[in-house]
């Protein structure tokens, strides 16, 4: 109308055509659990739709795991100056396919996507495996507690087909757990961006007994996993876990004293002291058939204990316990084998000194 009027005084009855060449591209800001939080532009899909939420949190890096995607808020500013929230629910479109949660963007808005106050393993588990989390390949992690190499590891994806590593493959990364894990009540430690810290609670027992896959949480960069110590635990289920890949797959056991083969010896690492013995040939005729058991423990001190062995006894955590690595066994002297060295001892030097003599007679 505006152009009809300019030119009514040149021309009759003017009919002016609008064409649409190109459209303006969005500028939209994104913050908040993102990757690469920042103002970005985005260009109309094949120039007439409109880019959605879901894909300008793909353009943005995708989010982070502790990202809340049940109260993503966009800010609308209208041409009035009024400035509308609109509430989003991710998690609808990730659970039920509710593609009305996808929300097509307009010019000026605001995405804020806030830190969930409460970690559901479920929900993060579905966001990592969506095109709307973050694809870091690496994630630099620390693992400490009882593991086998407590440090800090550069862990690339996870054996599950995922992009991010798991706390399953970063215990492994580490050496495995010790025997005196508690697989139950690890921790994991994740800094948010709003400057505070998430505690999540992980079960591996769940993972291990009830295949509860959502319990080898999707780890990002700067999460620390703690492995604490079991205060208590069954020689079946200690047996259990170290069967498992959580565990290392070989341990180091020195069998020395009494024993046919004397040594070091790599076994599994759900070995029991049974095995150990029978792995290098058993005790030989001067043993009296026990042994002390030396362990170094977690926190620098030595124990020791004598057990009586019973080649016969199955998985037993006071005759035939399980094996940590680098423990030690010192298998015993019979007694008439001690009263044979002593007498030895005594003799050996007279002997020695009786023997020149013999030749002058």
């Amino acid at each position: 109308f505006a152009i009809a009027t300019k030119y009514q005084s040149e021309l009759r009855s003017p009919a002016i055509t609008v064409s649409l060449l190109q459209a303006r591209p969005l500028q939209i800001a994104i913050s908040g659990e993102i990757k690469k939080p920042g103002s970005y532009v985005l260009p109309l899909i094949n120039n007439t739709q409109f880019p959605s939420i879901a894909q300008a949190v793909q353009l943005a890096g995708g989010m982070t795991q502790s990202a809340d995607l049940e109260a993503i808020q966009i800010r609308r500013t209208q041409p009035s100056g009024i400035t509308d929230t609109i509430r989003v629910n991710l998690s609808q479109l990730l659970q039920a396919g509710d593609l009305s949660q996808n929300l097509i963007l307009r010019d000026g808005d605001v995405i804020m996507i806030p830190t969930t106050t409460e970690v559901d393993l479920t929900k993060t588990a579905q966001l990592a495996a969506s095109n709307l989390a973050s694809t870091d390949a690496i994630s630099d992690v620390a693992v400490v507690g009882e593991v086998f190499r407590p440090g800090a590891y550069r862990l690339g994806g996870g054996e599950n087909g995922g992009s991010r590593p798991t706390v399953s493959q970063a215990i492994q990364t580490a050496g495995g757990i010790k025997p005196s894990a508690n697989v139950r009540k690890i921790l994991v430690r994740r800094p948010t961006r709003d400057g505070t810290e998430q505690v999540i609670n992980v079960d591996l027992w769940k993972l291990l007994q009830d295949g509860d896959l959502s319990q080898d949480l999707a780890l990002q960069k700067g999460d620390t996993v703690i492995i604490p110590t079991v205060t208590e635990i069954t020689a079946a289920e200690a047996a259990q876990i170290a069967s498992t890949n959580l565990s290392p797959n070989v341990i180091r056991v020195n069998v020395s004293g009494e024993v046919k083969q004397p040594g070091t010896v790599e076994m599994p690492s759900n070995t029991t002291l049974n095995e150990a013995l029978l792995s290098v040939g058993g005790f030989n005729e001067r043993s009296e058939e026990v042994v002390e058991l030396i362990r170094f423990n977690p926190d620098g001190s030595l124990t020791r204990r004598e057990i009586q062995v019973n080649l016969k006894q199955g998985l037993n955590d006071e005759t035939n316990p399980l094996l940590w690595n680098n423990d030690i066994i010192l298998a015993g002297r019979s007694r008439s084998a001690r009263i044979t060295d002593t007498l030895s001892n005594i003799l050996s030097p007279i002997l020695q000194i009786l023997s020149p003599l013999r030749l002058l007679f």
